[in-house]
């Protein structure tokens, strides 16, 4: 049996007009939903049949995709999710793909009104 890969991923909740968005940065993948909650179990599902797939066809490069620049950024200034709500929602083990943990932030347009005079080197 091999080991198998393991690893963490991210996630970025935000809002798109009277929906929640949850956008994982490592595979691009989204969920939604009227609430959080429901964004992130949508994701899982979403989540879970990426791996499933890539690992039904041995296409291991469809696990590894990440997300744009826009996301990265909106990972980059969010805030830590409230546990409450993203804590223990997706734990997947298929064959040889384990995804333990998912880190979760929230955005929002105030998140980044910080960042507007940031200043690239």
């Amino acid at each position: 049996m091999s080991n198998p890969i393991v690893f963490p991923i991210r996630i970025v909740l935000y809002r798109e007009e009277s929906v929640w968005i949850a956008h994982c940065l490592e595979f691009d993948v989204i969920g939604n939903g009227n609430t959080k909650k429901r964004a992130l179990a949508d994701l899982a599902k979403c989540i879970a049949i990426q791996v499933e797939q890539s690992v039904e066809n041995r296409c291991r490069e469809n696990l590894f995709h990440p997300a744009d620049g826009e996301t990265w950024r909106r990972w980059a200034v969010g805030k830590a999710a409230n546990k409450d709500v993203a804590n223990g929602f997706l734990k997947i083990h298929i064959d040889d793909v384990e995804i333990p943990v998912a880190e979760t932030r929230e955005y929002s347009d105030v998140n980044s009104e910080h960042c507007d005079n940031f200043a690239m080197a």
